[in-house]
């Protein structure tokens, strides 16, 4: 199995990312990542710190918030996820990799669905 994304990473990059989506260790573009609050006190940092841009949401009767402005690079193996933390001005062109509890955070799939939040958009904006 090893051997079969060893040879996947150099020859076809875009069939080894399908897989990883297909296998919910990589999210897609669009998908909404929904995360604690203490994940998201350390996302605002980063961003901030970063300089980054960042959208997050309040998720409506929980104590959760959400983003789009996030890529999961590696979720769901192992006890760290790795967040790709999206600047939104620049489209994604400059980011942040960052470390997190894989259980502070949670993508959530859909396919034809528009994800609707309690509160409008909340900017981490850094000056």
């Amino acid at each position: 199995m090893v051997s079969i994304f060893a040879l996947l990473v150099p020859t076809h990059p875009g069939l080894l990312n399908l897989a990883m989506v297909n296998l919910g260790v990589r999210s897609v573009p669009g998908e909404m990542i929904l995360f604690s609050d203490s994940a998201h006190t350390q996302l605002t940092a980063a961003a901030r710190i970063s300089g980054l841009q960042v959208s997050f949401r309040s998720v409506p009767e929980t104590s959760q918030w959400g983003t789009q402005d996030v890529r999961a690079v590696w979720q769901g193996v192992g006890n760290s996820s790795y967040l790709r933390l999206l600047d939104e001005p620049s489209e994604g062109r400059r980011n942040v990799l960052i470390r997190l509890d894989r259980n502070t955070i949670s993508p959530l799939r859909g396919q034809g669905v528009k994800f609707q939040c309690k509160s409008p958009v909340v900017r981490d904006q850094t000056k």
